[in-house]
């Protein structure tokens, strides 16, 4: 398998090239955690909290009124306050953070379908809340 990587040279132009794995894993990696980084920027930035994020990234795109919103965030906030420590963090780390079940199983030693497990879990609480 080829693994290609875009680079800028010095006038600014896109470059591609191809690479070993181990040199598109780290690029890869690098990718994913400015991802994270502006997520958790920009969380803090509009001061989001928890519920309010998930909220905007796992709400359908059509308008809620204020107090819709603020069921919701209630029946979030209860919801995971009723999940156990790793469920919250699992979830967390997945769907605020941004890290992927793989890289949360290997971050804790576990199996990825234990942490798709965890992750589905809470989701249907809040789904089924909804």
């Amino acid at each position: 398998m080829k693994y290609f990587v875009t680079i800028k040279d010095e006038y600014g132009k896109k470059i591609e090239l191809e690479v070993s794995a181990e040199i598109f894993q780290v690029f890869d990696d690098d990718r994913k955690l400015i991802e994270r980084q502006r997520n958790e920027a920009r969380r803090h930035y509009d001061k989001r909290g928890v519920e309010d994020y998930i909220i905007a990234n796992e709400s359908p795109k059509t308008v809620k009124s204020a107090e819709n919103i603020y069921i919701d965030r209630e029946a979030i906030a209860e919801i995971l306050a009723m999940c156990t420590p790793t469920q919250r963090r699992r979830f967390c780390l997945n769907k605020i953070y941004g890290y992927s079940c793989a890289e949360i199983a290997k971050l804790e030693g576990c199996a990825k379908s234990v942490v798709v497990k965890s992750v589905a879990a809470v989701m249907k609480k809040i789904r089924k809340k909804k």
